[in-house]
């Protein structure tokens, strides 16, 4: 255990009352006895309380030293989310933010701490960003919808699923919200070109039987023609017959 410099004066206090101790003349006694032994008293009681206190010291070191790594490691794994994890206020002002956040929008995360979480949504979702923020402080429950996020960059707007949970102090008041936002505008962007290209299929398909259709009549048609070509053809015929053969 590392002895301090109050240690050191409380030792070097009791080495020079031992050595008055053994040089005293023999005419001293009495008072100066319980001097002495009053004065060796206090200062053992002083160097336990430092040694005490060295030993509560080195305990808090410790505790800090390990709160740091916690810290160290509870940043790393923040940043290593797979998605963008914020930290806001019960209002939704942002204290922090992980880098998958502030990559999403658009920007170092020290420009956002500060500013208003609700900033960074689509115009035509803030309305529903707010109800949902003040159904997550006032009932405490957890909140799950889908919004459009406007990146600072100036980006494109993205499809993301947001998810909102109430932080509560001790009390159980709601003291802040925590964000996750998913972005989904990859997955939306495929379902919009497959809903495209089905749609497109069912043109084709459409156009197709339209042709198919008209071919149909237009064969009917022509049918209809050539059996009314036959019709006046054998006719024609038996006409032709009852000349030559009268009564026949």
């Amino acid at each position: 255990m590392k002895r301090t410099a109050f240690g050191d004066g409380i030792a070097a206090s009791q080495a020079r009352l031992a050595a008055l101790s053994h040089h005293k003349t023999h005419s001293e006694g009495g008072p100066f006895d319980e001097a002495v032994a009053e004065l060796s008293t206090t200062l053992e009681e002083l160097r336990v309380a430092d040694e005490e206190l060295r030993a509560q010291n080195e305990e808090l070191e410790r505790a800090r030293s390990g709160s740091e790594a916690m810290a160290r490691r509870y940043l790393e794994l923040f940043d290593l989310l797979p998605a963008g994890y914020v930290i806001t206020d019960k209002v939704g002002t942002i204290h922090e933010l992980n880098q998958h956040a502030a990559r999403m929008l658009g920007k170092q995360t020290q420009f956002y701490v500060g500013k208003p979480l609700s900033a960074f949504v689509h115009q035509s979702r803030i309305k529903v960003f707010r109800e949902r923020l003040l159904d997550c402080v006032k009932l405490g429950t957890r909140q799950d919808w889908e919004s459009w996020v406007l990146p600072a960059n100036g980006a494109s707007f993205l499809v993301v699923d947001i998810t909102a949970v109430p932080t509560t102090s001790h009390s159980g008041e709601v003291v802040g919200v925590r964000w996750l936002l998913q972005d989904r505008t990859p997955q939306r962007q495929a379902e919009a070109e497959a809903r495209r290209l089905d749609d497109a299929m069912w043109l084709r398909v459409a156009d197709r039987t339209a042709v198919l259709t008209g071919e149909r009549e237009s064969l009917r048609d022509e049918i209809e023609r050539l059996r009314q070509r036959i019709q006046d053809l054998e006719r024609a015929e038996l006409a032709e017959r009852e000349k030559k053969h009268p009564g026949s």
